[in-house]
């Protein structure tokens, strides 16, 4: 049995970093289509990566797989221009996205993976998310979720203005934890 879990677990670890190259990979190709919308559709669906990673993403396995298989996707979409983005992921990935990013029974880093997604997908969706997420402050390891929100928040503040009333509402957060966080955004570049 025991050799069972460790062949099941190397194999899964070894899984996790061959989607991170392929993130890697399909970001390289995809940065060289720096054209219009259409022939980006059109390559992103002949690609086929989003389907493919739907199925990780998707793993009742170690949670490895599916946090790799979401940055993968994140990694590649992150090539395109930004105008582009949201509209070459399918609505049903992109509920996926934010239904990770909300559900605090979810994995800590997959949660962390789905913020780091949605807030170069969808802007909007993401600062729905940022709101209700500091707005109720749950108990354990969330804290450690809305940390990286505020980290995330701060990096785009400035394409983002109105997104400042966020790291206000973080900055009353209970969490020793989060509210340094916010302090240090204060001194970002």
């Amino acid at each position: 049995v025991d050799r069972y879990r460790h062949r099941i677990g190397s194999t899964e670890q070894r899984l996790a970093f061959e989607l991170d190259r392929l993130g890697a990979v399909a970001a390289a190709g995809l940065s060289q289509s720096r054209l219009d919308t259409a022939i980006v559709k059109q390559y992103w669906a002949r690609l086929d990566l989003e389907e493919l990673l739907k199925r990780f993403i998707a793993y009742d396995g170690d949670m490895r797989v599916v946090v790799a298989a979401f940055r993968a996707l994140t990694t590649a979409l992150r090539a395109l221009p930004e105008g582009q983005r949201e509209a070459v992921i399918a609505e049903d990935t992109l509920q996926t996205i934010y239904r990770a990013s909300l559900d605090q029974r979810q994995d800590v880093w997959l949660q962390c993976a789905a913020l780091d997604a949605l807030v170069d997908l969808s802007p909007a969706a993401f600062a729905s998310v940022a709101a209700r997420r500091l707005a109720i402050a749950a108990e354990g390891d969330d804290l450690f979720v809305r940390h990286h929100l505020v980290e995330l928040l701060a990096t785009h503040l400035a394409a983002q203005p109105g997104w400042g009333k966020h790291l206000i509402d973080a900055a009353a957060d209970p969490s020793a934890h989060v509210r340094p966080a916010v302090a240090s955004s204060a001194f970002r570049p």
